[in-house]
């Protein structure tokens, strides 16, 4: 899109000028103003007072990587940036340069400024992070802490950018080591397996049965024993500096909620990998000791098949016994549910049946409020056409694998 980038502004004497702005620069430019209108909002000043047009385009076409940079442009102000220059580095700083496909698994995506200074220091960064490993004088930082809600409440940690570097290298040499002892039916978090293919298989164990058993573990993550836990991981793994490394991340700082000894953070590479392996030894009792022959697992979700209730009601005790021995966990007895596969099994955000697969109530909620947050971002331009598509695109594939059909088409049409 061609403007006509306005002269003047702060009192410098500038010609008026026309810019042909790229898809990634318009995209910058529309977020730009959007913070600059919402930062006038909040506090009470016009406009202009936060950032001139001239100024914007400025920053659009220059694109700057740190506060320095920002100082370096005319008209910003050097109290400007050390007011907003965060804010702004958070709008454009991913775009400064794309990072590969390894980098976003290290790091996330994002606009953050430590990511972007990790992308223009990435050597620097990976050779001083191998020197401190090697001689075992590495320090993980401390976590930022946050709260989502989808759909309860979860305190999410999220570690330094350079820990995430380190956590993603460790599952990189752990991982495959682990997931050769998991068993074929656990689902969450394993290339290859997913929230679909868990679908599919209860599906399947639903034609095959009358009655199920469903139940998960009470505050799971909070609940995971770090010594039990890297007891286990002592078991696969031998090398001492990995060892070393993993106790150090195993025993970082205390989770907020978790009783002393206890807790892994929700928001970590490797508590995900590590909370699929802590009830790996579970999983495994299931199927050899019990011989429950329909089982699966999703994270801490669990699901069993039988034709009787009476088998059920036997392995759920079997179940708790265990775990409070073993692992010294604890079911959640409000979500434990025995029933006939005719009233349908809650999971996963979805509700399933012998024949068929619906999306539960709340499952539909949240794909009405997403697909409408995405349109809003769209049509106030924080959104590229591509990444709108993508995110739509998404959005409905998730909710295909039940009978959305209909429900699909009335939203799409404006009737729900």
């Amino acid at each position: 899109m061609v403007y006509e980038i306005p002269g003047g502004g702060d009192g410098q004497k500038k010609k008026r000028e026309h810019v042909d702005l790229n898809d990634e620069q318009q995209l910058i430019l529309n977020r730009l103003k959007a913070w600059r209108k919402e930062r006038a909002d909040s506090e009470g000043f016009p406009v202009y007072l936060i950032a001139t047009n001239r100024q914007l385009f400025d920053i659009v076409l220059r694109r700057p990587a740190t506060p320095e940079g920002l100082k370096m442009i005319e008209g910003i102000g050097e109290k400007k940036v050390e007011k907003y220059g965060k804010e702004i580095l958070n709008l454009i700083g991913a775009e400064n340069e794309k990072p590969g496909p390894s980098h976003h698994n290290a790091v996330g995506k994002g606009y953050k400024p430590s990511i972007v200074t990790l992308h223009y220091c990435m050597e620097e960064v990976v050779f001083k992070i191998e020197r401190e490993l090697k001689g075992g004088k590495y320090v993980l930082g401390n976590y930022h802490h946050f709260v989502v809600k989808d759909p309860k409440l979860r305190l999410i940690s999220v570690p330094p950018v350079r820990d995430r570097v380190v956590h993603h290298a460790l599952c990189n040499i752990i991982g495959p080591i682990f997931e050769k002892s998991l068993i074929d039916h656990s689902y969450a978090c394993r290339e290859g397996k997913g929230t679909h293919a868990a679908l599919r298989y209860a599906l399947g164990c639903a034609r095959k049965n009358r009655f199920f058993l469903k139940t998960d573990i009470r505050s799971y993550f909070l609940s995971i024993d770090r010594s039990r836990l890297f007891a286990l991981i002592c078991r696969k793994i031998k090398d001492p500096d990995v060892l070393w490394l993993v106790r150090n991340i195993i025993y970082q700082g205390q989770v907020p909620g978790a009783h002393s000894g206890k807790g892994i953070p929700i928001g970590n590479l490797t508590s995900q990998l590590f909370a699929n392996l802590y009830l790996n030894p579970l999983d495994h009792w299931i199927k050899e000791k019990l011989r429950v022959e329909y089982y699966l697992r999703y994270m801490d979700d669990l699901l069993l098949f039988s034709r009787t209730k009476d088998d059920l009601f036997g392995a759920l005790y079997e179940i708790h016994t265990y775990l409070k021995k073993e692992l010294l966990l604890e079911l959640k007895e409000k979500a434990t549910v025995i029933a006939p596969l005719s009233q349908g099994i809650p999971f996963l955000g979805f509700r399933i049946f012998p024949g068929l697969i619906r999306l539960n109530r709340a499952g539909k909620k949240r794909f009405m409020k997403k697909c409408r947050s995405r349109q809003k971002q769209f049509s106030t331009g924080l959104l590229m056409e591509s990444e709108y598509v993508n995110s739509m695109n998404s959005l409905v594939a998730f909710i295909s694998t039940a009978d959305s059909y209909r429900f699909r088409r009335n939203f799409f049409k404006g009737e729900q």
